[in-house]
């Protein structure tokens, strides 16, 4: 993946997939 997204992105995604979840 990319890191530079993937920070900004982990904490969006990790929010949705608590929510998910």
């Amino acid at each position: 993946m990319l890191q530079s997204l993937s920070l900004s992105t982990l904490e969006k995604d990790a929010s949705s997939i608590f929510t998910y979840l």
